[in-house]
C-alpha cells in the first residue's frame, strides 16, 4: 500500500532527526525513532529489512554497536541449517542496552556471497596470519635483545644529547 506523500515526509523527518539527534540527546533520538515506527505501524507502511536492524523494535534505540547495544554472531549447527531456507551459516543477535531486547537476523547466505562475488568484482580475503615457530620466535627474540643492548651501551661519537639524557638530567 502506498503512503500519502505527508506521511512519506513525516517518516523521513523523524528517520533523520533522530540520526542527527543521536549524538547530542540520544533520548530524544529514541523519541523521534519510536514515532517513526508507530507512524509506519498506523500508516501500514512496510520499513526495509535495513531500516528495522538499525533500531530496536521495542523501545526505538538506534543501535550503535558498543554504544548502546551488544552485537553477537552465533554460529548455526549443521543439522539445524539444512533446515533453514538459505542455508545460514550464523545469526546475527543484537541485545538493546536500554530493554534487553533481543534483535536476531540471519547472517549472510552462501548463494549471497556467491552473487556478491561476481566475475567482474574480486573479494579480497586477508591472509592468514603465520603463527611463528620456536627457530623464528627466539631469532626475533634474540634480535631485540642485541638492539637493547646496543641502545645501552654509549656511543662515543655521539656528541649531541638525546631524549634519555634530558631524562636522566632532570
Amino acid at each position: 500500500m502506498a503512503a500519502s506523500q505527508a506521511v512519506q515526509a513525516k517518516l523521513s523527518f523523524l528517520f533523520k532527526a533522530a540520526n542527527t539527534q543521536f549524538a547530542s540527546c540520544p533520548e530524544l533520538s529514541n523519541f523521534y525513532l519510536h514515532q517513526f515506527q508507530k507512524t509506519a505501524d498506523h500508516a501500514n507502511v512496510p520499513l526495509a529489512d535495513a531500516v528495522q536492524r538499525l533500531c530496536c523494535a521495542r523501545c526505538g534505540a538506534l543501535f550503535v554497536a558498543g554504544i548502546n547495544c551488544k552485537v553477537r554472531i552465533n554460529s548455526i549447527d549443521a543439522s539445524k541449517r539444512r533446515k533453514t531456507p538459505g542455508r545460514c551459516r550464523n545469526r546475527v543477535r543484537i541485545t538493546c542496552h536500554a530493554c534487553r531486547h533481543p534483535t536476531v537476523t540471519n547472517g549472510s547466505t552462501t548463494t549471497l556471497l556467491k552473487a556478491v562475488a561476481s566475475p567482474g568484482l574480486s573479494v579480497s580475503v586477508a591472509p592468514p596470519v603465520d603463527v611463528p615457530t620456536g627457530k623464528k620466535t627466539k631469532k626475533k627474540k634474540l634480535d631485540l635483545q642485541a638492539m637493547l643492548n646496543q641502545k645501552k651501551a654509549p656511543s662515543p661519537s655521539s656528541s649531541s644529547f638525546g631524549l634519555d639524557d634530558f631524562l636522566s638530567s632532570l
